[in-house]
């Protein structure tokens, strides 16, 4: 079987969860003799493929140019979604006054169409381009053989903002097991640490406002949109809450390993790839009760709401009153989520597709 990946244009050079999930899913599907290719553009003869499998729904351009080519080469269609709702954090999270008042009163794939006229065309032609501006993307979605959202709720999200018919097979994300994992002999702080890109959507203001009484390190980089964000988060801090800047992803696992806790308030996670890398790394989790993480974590995590930063304080509390064994974190997620399961449920849809059992 030969597929082919296609992504945003630039998802080598901003890397993103969807680059994380490409090429871990490529890496995988290799092990079990799968072909996989990655063409980021529309330069690849489609009609050596079996099937065309596209990542992330948010960016509707290159998903258009992706669905045609294939469509007019007669190749099935999977797309992996990573697709949530952000209505919410549209209204109350988002720190543009253009951003609110595009998201108010556009659609979120109009809006998309807008950051494309600023992006400009750097791929495809003027042709396909004048095609994209010109179409609604929910109906080019209508051309999409399969869905695989990361969750259930993912799945029928599509169908109600979407496509009501979708038809979608559940995908999960995950871990890299030979990283993510318990490290021997490492010595566990009862500290918390975050470990987030610091923009609003991930809500790190709410920690500070949550006025918690342990110790919080936030590991992660300055986004390069949000610096203004970014001075308030430093002038707000209490003593007990240090960012620490960005973080080598080489060091990752080993940082989880010293910590007791892993909070991530964010207003969507799906559940966030962070939060899966420190539970495998055996850290207590709270987590935003916006998105999948419960469908993820079940009981294995307590819940906050992002609205409420008093929330975040009493999850904490319950952790801390209700502390799970870093053994037990670490098996729950590496049983359940890892990138060697994810490319087998990839490769079940595959074959549902081709009508292969």
């Amino acid at each position: 079987m030969k597929v082919l990946f296609k992504n945003r244009f630039d998802a080598f050079t901003s890397v993103g969860g969807d680059t994380v999930q490409m090429l871990n899913t490529k890496r995988e599907l290799e092990a079990l003799g799968i072909e996989v290719d990655i063409d980021l553009g529309i330069t690849r003869n489609v009609k050596q493929y079996d099937i065309v499998h596209v990542f992330n729904l948010m960016r509707s351009y290159e998903g258009s140019l992706a669905i045609w080519q294939a469509k007019a080469a007669s190749v099935p269609v999977v797309y992996s979604s990573i697709y949530w709702d952000f209505s919410e954090f549209n209204k109350v999270g988002r720190q543009s006054q253009l951003h609110n008042f595009l998201h108010e009163h556009f659609s979120e794939f109009t809006v998309e169409k807008f950051k494309e006229s600023v992006r400009g065309i750097r791929e495809g032609n003027a042709l396909s381009y004048t095609r994209y501006m010109l179409s609604t993307f929910k109906k080019t979605l209508e051309e999409v053989d399969l869905f695989l959202p990361n969750s259930v709720n993912e799945g029928e999200l599509i169908r109600t903002r979407i496509l009501p018919n979708a038809q979608y097979h559940v995908v999960h994300n995950a871990v890299d097991s030979g990283i993510f994992n318990l490290q021997k002999g490492q010595a566990r702080n009862q500290k918390a640490l975050t470990v987030a890109r610091l923009d609003p959507r991930k809500n790190v203001d709410a920690i500070i406002k949550s006025k918690l009484l342990l110790e919080v390190d936030i590991f992660g980089a300055k986004a390069p949109n949000h610096s203004i964000y970014y001075d308030k988060l430093l002038e707000s801090k209490p003593k007990n809450i240090s960012f620490k800047g960005a973080i080598d992803n080489a060091e990752l696992a080993t940082i989880y390993n010293r910590y007791s806790m892993h909070i991530l308030p964010s207003w969507l996670e799906t559940p966030g790839l962070s939060q899966l890398e420190a539970a495998a790394c055996g850290c207590n989790i709270v987590s935003t009760d916006r998105g999948s993480a419960s469908e993820y974590f079940g009981a294995f995590a307590e819940y906050c709401d992002p609205s409420k930063p008093e929330t975040i304080k009493h999850a904490v509390e319950r952790v801390i009153n209700n502390t799970r064994e870093p053994k037990a974190m670490s098996e729950f997620v590496l049983d359940n989520y890892t990138w060697k399961k994810t490319a087998a449920q990839t490769l079940m849809a595959y074959k549902s597709v081709l009508g292969e059992k």
